[in-house]
């Protein structure tokens, strides 16, 4: 298990990382996300994941009849 901690004070704020081993995360998509054309990159520690959009379906109108 790795374990690591940061500090990092400056003036108007304080910044403390700690990390104790591996870590991950699981966010659901849509049903519909384009799965196949997602991209990842990873720099200076920021995780980046663009999956594109389904193109938004036409919303169909009907009218009501007010008796």
């Amino acid at each position: 298990m790795a374990k690591g901690e940061k500090e990092l004070k400056r003036k108007g704020y304080y910044r403390s990382e700690r990390s104790y081993g591996s870590f991950s995360r699981a966010i659901p998509l849509p049903e519909d996300a384009k799965i196949d054309d997602a991209k990842a990159s990873f720099n200076d520690g920021v995780l980046e994941i663009t999956v594109p959009a389904p193109q938004a379906q036409k919303k169909q109108r009907k009218q009501v009849q007010i008796q």
